[in-house]
């Protein structure tokens, strides 16, 4: 059981302030990846992903979904480190790695 949830969960540390008051910089998330082997991601969903242009993991929530297009956005519309899809519109579905599904406090 503990070597099946060492492949699926994985922890990544929240850096920035785009997703505040949500998850905070320093904070340590548990992602689940492979929640969406079967299903894709929902509206509301907090997603790790592939950002399209620099190829670094973020962590945005899922604003809409749209014929596999998927539109992912800051929680947090002050900060000026938008870089979310207002800034490169929509990604595909497979540029999405994983969903956030804790949070361990820092």
């Amino acid at each position: 059981m503990a070597r099946w949830l060492l492949r699926v969960l994985r922890r990544v540390r929240v850096s920035g302030e785009s997703m505040e008051p949500t998850l905070s910089p320093g904070t340590t998330v548990l992602v689940n990846m492979r929640a969406y082997r079967d299903v894709g991601p929902a509206v509301g969903d907090v997603v790790v992903a592939n950002h399209p242009q620099s190829g670094i993991e973020i962590i945005k929530r899922v604003e809409s979904v749209d014929d596999g297009e998927i539109r992912i956005r800051s929680d947090n519309s002050d900060t000026l480190e938008v870089s979310d899809s207002r800034i490169f519109g929509p990604i595909a579905s497979d540029q999405i790695t994983g969903k956030v599904v804790a949070q361990i406090e820092p």
